[in-house]
Order: structure tokens, then C-alpha cells, then sequence
């Protein structure tokens, strides 16, 4: 399943949960969500976003992060904190980068940062070293955290697919 499609599907429920009712009965109206009455909508995002809210802390920032990697307003609200978090998860398994590196490296995973040559460019070292160390170090971490947590959305992604709406109690 491609990430986009989950991660959509919670920014989706972002908008739910903070648009007018005006806003909800458009998006229930909507082809991707024809058929789905606007308290449907309304539940499946606030269970969406609770599910969301209920992972591990690290995971929840990556999923974040991943969900606001292009909206510049948000995801500053994230990438701080997931630096922080990838700096003590490397730490755990013994890798320690500088600030700088680390930066540039989560720049790297959330796109932000085009290619290797870039972030080469910006470190000051060849884009080789850089590709070495990010897929070394910092990919797989942020990439198990990212694919942990869409695990723990994609039920209710397929769910929501399915047009399988459980009713809130």
C-alpha cells in the first residue's frame, strides 16, 4: 500500500475534525466519501486521529512529520521534536552524528532536502559519505517508526475504504 494514500487519509481527518459543518457535509458529499453520512465522517476521523494520538511517541511524530512533510506551517511543529527523538534513538544503538548532520539527515528522510548532492553541498563533505551515513543511520530508524505507526492507521484506512464504518458508541 503506498504511504501517501494513509497518510491522506489522516491528514483527511485533520480537516474533518476542524472544519465547519458546512466544510464536513462537502467532504461527505465528496466521490472518495460518497454515500457517508457527515456524523460517519466526523466519528471514523476522531477515531482516526485518536488512534493516531495513542501511538508511541516516536512513532506518532514520524507519522506526523510525514503527514505535514510538504505544509510549512505545521510541520515545524514536528521536526524539532523528531530530530530530538532520532538523536536519543541513534544514541540507543550507539551512533552519535552532530546537529548539523542530524538535521540535514531528517531533512533528507522528509524530503525537504532534494538529493544527497544538496545535503552534501550544505555539510561540506561528498554526497557518497552523506548517502553512506544516511542509509546507515538515520533511514532505518525514522522508516521503522514511519512504518509502525501507518501499520497501526491502515485498519482503519481499509476500513474507511471499505465503506465498513463502525458506528461511534
Amino acid at each position: 500500500m503506498q504511504d501517501e494514500a494513509v497518510f491522506g487519509f489522516v491528514r483527511m481527518a485533520l480537516e474533518v475534525l476542524s472544519a465547519s459543518e458546512l466544510k464536513v457535509q462537502r467532504f461527505s458529499a465528496a466521490s472518495g466519501s460518497s454515500g457517508v453520512e457527515p456524523d460517519d465522517l466526523k466519528c471514523m476521523a476522531d477515531r482516526t486521529l485518536r488512534a493516531v494520538t495513542l501511538l508511541p511517541a516516536e512513532q506518532h511524530l514520524a507519522v506526523m512529520a510525514w503527514v505535514f512533510h510538504d505544509d510549512y506551517r505545521r510541520l515545524p511543529l514536528y521536526f524539532a521534536d523528531l530530530v530530538s527523538f532520532a538523536r536519543h534513538g541513534l544514541a540507543e544503538k550507539g551512533v552519535e552524528l552532530e546537529a548539523e548532520w542530524l538535521v540535514t539527515m531528517v531533512r533528507l528522510w522528509l524530503k525537504l532536502d532534494r538529493s544527497f548532492r544538496v545535503a552534501a553541498e550544505h555539510l561540506g563533505v561528498n554526497h557518497e559519505t552523506v548517502a553512506a551515513k544516511y542509509r546507515a543511520t538515520v533511514e532505518p530508524l525514522l522508516d521503522g517508526w514511519r512504518v509502525a505507526g501507518k501499520g497501526s492507521i491502515e485498519p482503519l484506512y481499509y476500513e474507511w475504504e471499505g465503506k465498513k464504518l463502525l458506528l461511534c458508541a
